[in-house]
């Protein structure tokens, strides 16, 4: 039974890596373009922005046909113009949605864990392979010790002529 559950284990972590590597490597959905400031304050001001959400000096929005958008926003020090153009959007149109998001890019967690967790995964899918490999837990690394016994002259030896 261990050895079938440590099997189905490899077999688990496998899967769970694939499913790792799939989300790292997939792309997101829907086309989202890139917008700098200025067609971003003019589409706007054009009404062609159905949302949009602030997270900090990055933008991201929807436009009135369906398209996404991201923009890369001044310093909160110089928003003051955008935020009057914004407020002056929502007013004029009621359908108009804006959020404003916390940014939370820079945790010290999502980058510890982006950095560590492929780290961790690689040093224990290693450790199982290995195990694999070895079968009923014999030991990894002594594949080369050699059983010859050491051969000294303290011990009786026993001729010919004592057996006789």
């Amino acid at each position: 039974m261990n050895k079938q559950l440590r099997s189905l284990a490899f077999y688990m972590l496998l899967v769970v890596i694939c499913v790792a590597v799939a989300l790292q490597l997939g792309s997101p959905t829907g086309r989202v373009q890139s917008y700098d400031y200025s067609k971003f304050i003019q589409s706007v001001e054009s009404g062609t922005v159905k949302s949009v959400t602030i997270n900090g000096t990055r933008a991201e929005g929807e436009l009135k046909d369906g398209g996404k958008f991201t923009v890369n926003l001044p310093e909160p020090q110089a928003q003051d113009e955008l935020f009057a153009t914004l407020t002056a959007r929502v007013k004029a149109d009621p359908n108009f949605v804006l959020k404003n998001e916390r940014d939370s890019s820079g945790a010290v967690w999502t980058i510890l864990l982006n950095a560590v967790l492929p780290l961790v995964l690689v040093v224990v899918a290693f450790f199982f392979i290995m195990q694999q490999t070895q079968g009923s837990g014999n030991r990894v690394m002594q594949f080369g010790k050699s059983r010859a016994r050491l051969h000294t002259d303290d011990r009786k030896k026993v001729t010919f002529e004592d057996v006789a």
